[in-house]
Formats: C-alpha cells, sequence, structure tokens
C-alpha cells in the first residue's frame, strides 16, 4: 500500500468517525473519535483485501455502544482477584473495553459481513446465501 493509499484511508475514516452519532455525547469526545479512527484504521490495514468502506464505522459504533454500556466504572480494588466479583470487574473493565471492542467488531466482520460492504458487479461473483452459510460454519469450525 503506498503512502498516499495509506492516508487516503485515514481521511475516509476520519470523515465517517466525525459524523459517527453525534447526538450522542459519548461519540462527540475527541479520545472516542480518536479511538474509532485508530481500530478502524488497524482493522483496514488488516484486511487489505477488503479495505475500509463506509458505513462500518456505524457498525463498529454500535459494538462500542453495547461494550461501553456493560462497563463497570468502580474502583478496580479487586481486578485481580479470581473470585466472582474480580472475574466480573475484570470482565466489565474500562482498560479493556477497547480491546474488547475491537475483537469484537473483527469477530462480525470475519463473519461475513465485510462481504456486504461489496458489490460485485458480475452477479455470478456475488456469495449466494447457501456460500454466505457455508463460509460462516468454515469460519466457525476453524475457530472452535
Amino acid at each position: 500500500m503506498s503512502a498516499k493509499e495509506d492516508k487516503d484511508i485515514q481521511i475516509q475514516i476520519w470523515k465517517d468517525v466525525t459524523r459517527t452519532h453525534q447526538d450522542n455525547e459519548f461519540f462527540r469526545q475527541k479520545d472516542v473519535k480518536q479511538a474509532l479512527l485508530d481500530l478502524l484504521y488497524i482493522w483496514a490495514r488488516e484486511n487489505l483485501d477488503y479495505k475500509y468502506q463506509q458505513g462500518m464505522n456505524e457498525l463498529f459504533a454500535a459494538v462500542v455502544s453495547c461494550v461501553f454500556s456493560e462497563l463497570d466504572f468502580s474502583p478496580d480494588e479487586s481486578d485481580n482477584e479470581l473470585t466472582p466479583e474480580g472475574l466480573f470487574l475484570q470482565f466489565h473493565s474500562y482498560k479493556y473495553a477497547w480491546a474488547d471492542s475491537y475483537c469484537l467488531f473483527a469477530r462480525l466482520m470475519n463473519l461475513g459481513i465485510k462481504e456486504l460492504y461489496y458489490k460485485e458487479e458480475d452477479p455470478k461473483a456475488a456469495l449466494s446465501e447457501s456460500q454466505f452459510k457455508s463460509r460462516r460454519e468454515h469460519q466457525a469450525h476453524v475457530d472452535a
């Protein structure tokens, strides 16, 4: 990927990020916008065959909303304890929220969502429903 293509991807993502859920105070925060940009850019770099497409920011924002709505913002005093409460705090800790969001987004994309962002000129080249299901089942088997 050339430096120009790399910069173009960042610009495209930034344009979308700045429009993402601006009615929600959380998504208007500068650090949240930066995290969205950074993580969508990482996904785009890890998936060069698919590239970033407009609208992926909305899917990622939905994942982020779900993850952040479940967080426990209490002090992490029992963060390292192997008690039910300590484990709960680890699974609902702000410290891991962005990493969790990214992993969930990447997993969704790999289950076949990324294919939905591309329109094939040749109708025969588009995935049929059975091919989509087969690919998803194969990925689930590989991940198991």
